[in-house]
């Protein structure tokens, strides 16, 4: 069946009939990274502070699920398109705009953790507010999903249609009434926070083991030129030897 521009438009999605022809870009899942910072700090003696876990983990964890997220909405959106010009898969589209609706929400969760673990380390921040970055206009779709309980009880004491939806896909992105993104620069963010969890999950936990590591070995080379009871007090010093995690500044957008 097909269905001309005013129902598409009017009672599915904003510029449903515009929605021709996309291809976002493939994203990797994301590796269980969350994981990893739990079996540092139990096995590998790597100890993170406690502000540091914390955002950490809510930054890891919200990737995640945005990263699952977008790929289950690049399945159904690929799914739709694949059935124009007839409209036998409105539902395939319903359910990828549900999935980017909430790989949006997720992500600007993540990306407000990960902006505290900047502020940790020390780093740059990842973008300021009105920026019109990629990240700015993630925080302002996220926001026009959140809030869009408040859209339409506005609309509905001003006695103006309601708005038929937050947010809505075009061929290129995701757009709302003030701004749009990319899916270039979705799949981007998603990308480059992966990087990031990686960083925080292995890379730096790996070099502060190595430098665990050396200690231990130059521990261990001092002992062996003290008296019998000195050696025995410096190796059992060095046993058990744990080290906080102090990251350098992170490689970020």
């Amino acid at each position: 069946m097909m269905w001309g521009a005013h129902v598409l438009d009017n009672y599915i999605s904003p510029k449903l009939s515009e929605l021709t022809a996309c291809s976002p870009p493939e994203v990797a899942a994301l590796p269980a990274y969350r994981g990893a910072i739990v079996l540092n700090e139990l096995f590998a003696g790597i100890v993170y502070t406690e502000a540091l876990r914390v955002a950490a983990s809510i930054f890891i964890l919200r990737l995640r699920e945005a990263t699952d997220d977008y790929r289950n909405a690049c399945i159904e959106l690929k799914a739709y398109i694949s059935a124009l010009p007839k409209h036998d898969r409105l539902e395939a589209h319903t359910n990828a705009l549900s999935n980017f609706e909430s790989c949006l929400i997720k992500l600007n969760i993540s990306a407000a953790a990960l902006a505290r673990v900047a502020s940790i380390v020390g780093a740059n921040p990842l973008y300021k507010k009105h920026d019109r970055s990629p990240l700015d206009r993630l925080c302002i779709l996220a926001n026009r999903i959140k809030h869009f309980d408040q859209d339409i009880l506005a609309a509905t004491n001003q006695k103006i249609p309601v708005p038929l939806a937050p947010v809505w896909l075009v061929n290129d992105g995701l757009e709302c009434v003030v701004c749009k993104l990319s899916f270039e620069e979705l799949a981007f963010i998603l990308t480059d926070f992966a990087e990031d969890a990686q960083n925080l999950a292995v890379k730096f936990p790996a070099e502060a083991n190595q430098r665990r590591e050396a200690k231990r070995a130059s521990m261990q080379s001092a002992s062996e030129q003290l008296a019998p009871g000195d050696a025995r007090s410096a190796t059992q010093s060095s046993s058990g030897t744990s080290v906080t995690v102090n990251m350098p500044p992170m490689r970020l957008p």
